[in-house]
């Protein structure tokens, strides 16, 4: 590798930083955000708590989608509609 080479990859390399940099804070800042919107509307302090509440309304949907699938059934069973 001769001199403007080397000096073309460490240009490279710089604004890789730079724009690793650039993306680190834009997602730092994304994060802030987030938690913000969290606290203020769900009263959640951090992510794992987030992902506990996601976790948990998963299942009370998943039980909600049987009961309404149960009602149905028993309902076309009960009325003889298809």
């Amino acid at each position: 590798m001769n001199n403007a080479e080397i000096e073309k990859t460490i240009k490279q390399v710089k604004v890789s930083i730079e724009k690793s940099r650039n993306e680190l804070a834009e997602a730092r800042g994304q994060k802030k955000i987030l938690l913000s919107t969290l606290k203020k509307d769900f009263g959640i302090e951090n992510l794992l708590e987030a992902e506990d509440m996601v976790q948990k309304l998963i299942k009370e949907i998943e039980s909600l989608t049987i009961k309404l699938e149960n009602k149905y059934t028993e309902l076309k069973e009960k009325y003889n509609f298809i």
